[in-house]
């Protein structure tokens, strides 16, 4: 064993030393309480054999110390005069494990050193064990945690992480914003080409989410094959443009989905909503709205990203149709700013379907868009009976193009602009529209 030696006799050193040394431990010195206190910090000790009478730092003020230290157990023994056992009592009281009487002999100090073997080795012992539990107890804790399946968090985590993130923003003003992911069709999937291949499906999706979220993200495993993911520090919007790169992702995987036929691949809807520090509301609500926004999504069509949508009596609606998110995005923060609810929608052949059942005072739609031309949508608006008198504004970077003569003259819309005028000058001319009803521009 490594034994310190703490005396402030340099005699009484010596003659520890050699009986330690024949007995085969091995030693070190220090001339009193503090150096010993020093030595033990940096380097540790299995035995401290300390003189009582010390300068400075007492042997009982030396062994005090070293209990109540964070630095583990160390076996401990006094060295007191032969007339005064009083101070064995007091060290005893202070955390010493035995005492010696001065002069020391040998026999004793062996019978000593012996029961210090077997304490320090039982000590090690349950220090190991109680490492192993703890190590234990943390890999259960993450278990307990963790989806089988995906590897992702699973619902116990994230609802415990939604508490403490609820908690942080109700602390100190914090936002975030939560994605739920449904994978589509994901039940004939499975019908059709068997649940393991459908486990396949879901670790695979997993993957292509979780390698699109940043560090301060958080991916879950919601249950069944729904997904959720906390982004910290994230308004709806900026969340959004996010989310529609993991579904852009999980697309680029081109997973094939034999139950839909042709060359049909596996996608997923997304549906985003945020908390917003200038009006709390609790998280429980946040997530309601994201899974309404998800159950859009999937009435839209599957395979995107729809935003949550806060409505208001008093405002007046605007149906976006830009199948850019990111420039939707950006009108839609131009249009709230002055004062319209947006509904973005980016996928111009499911704009008739929410027209229908939102019934917005306006719709903005891009003359060249993918799917369904803007030209067309005012044509099915105007034709449709409940939406017949609701403005519609085209906007195009051609306005000037001899061709749209004929094509505007068939659309007849309220008002053609130029993409590049701002969110503000649109806002404007909806305000315009929308007050005076349909004026053919």
């Amino acid at each position: 064993m490594r034994v310190l030696i703490a005396d402030d006799s340099a005699t009484s050193r010596l003659l520890l030393r050699a009986a330690l040394g024949a007995l085969g431990h091995e030693c070190v010195e220090a001339s009193d309480g503090a150096e010993a206190l020093e030595i033990f910090t940096r380097e540790g000790a299995d035995v401290i054999v300390s003189d009582w009478m010390m300068p400075g730092l007492t042997g009982e003020e030396l062994c005090r110390r070293i209990r109540i230290s964070e630095l583990g157990y160390t076996y401990f023994i006094l060295l007191t005069s032969l007339e005064d056992k009083s101070h064995a009592l007091a060290g005893m009281e202070a955390g010493a494990d035995d005492y010696l009487s001065k002069p020391l002999n040998r026999n004793d100090l062996e019978v000593r050193l012996g029961a210090a073997a077997r304490v320090t080795a039982l000590h090690r012992r349950l220090a190991d064990q109680q490492t192993q539990l703890e190590h234990l107890n943390a890999t259960l804790f993450v278990d307990a945690r963790t989806d089988g399946l995906t590897g992702a968090a699973n619902r116990m985590r994230f609802d415990e992480d939604l508490a403490a993130l609820e908690d942080r923003a109700a602390r100190y003003g914090h936002r975030y914003s939560i994605a739920f992911f449904d994978v589509d069709r994901f039940k004939l999937y499975n019908d059709t080409c068997g649940h393991a291949a459908g486990d396949d499906v879901l670790r695979s999706v997993t993957a292509a989410l979780s390698g699109q979220c940043r560090t301060s993200d958080a991916l879950y495993r919601y249950g069944g094959e729904e997904l959720v993911v906390i982004l910290t520090e994230q308004t709806t919007e900026s969340a959004a443009i996010a989310v529609e790169r993991m579904r852009a992702e999980v697309q680029r995987l081109a997973i094939s989905h034999p139950g839909l036929g042709g060359d049909q691949v596996v996608t997923v809807s997304a549906g985003v909503a945020g908390s917003d520090p200038a009006a709390p509301v609790a998280a429980g609500a946040v997530v309601e709205r994201a899974d309404l926004a998800l159950y859009r999504a999937k009435e839209a069509g599957r395979n995107r990203v729809v935003l949550d949508e806060v409505e208001s009596d008093q405002r007046p609606k605007v149906l976006l149709v830009e199948p850019s998110l990111t420039q939707a995005l950006a009108s839609r923060a131009g249009l709230e700013s002055a004062g319209f609810v947006v509904r973005v929608v980016t996928d111009p052949r499911s704009a008739l379907a929410v027209a229908r059942q939102e019934h917005p005072d306006a719709v903005v739609a891009g003359l060249d868009m993918p799917g369904l031309d803007g030209a067309a949508l005012c044509q099915t608006v105007r034709a449709d009976p409940h939406l017949s008198h609701t403005p519609v504004v085209l906007r195009t970077s051609r306005v000037t193009s001899p061709e749209l003569t004929a094509l505007l003259d068939a659309a007849a819309p309220d008002a053609l602009v130029d993409k590049s005028v701002s969110p503000k000058q649109l806002a404007s001319r909806l305000t315009e529209l929308i007050s005076s009803g349909r004026v053919t521009a």
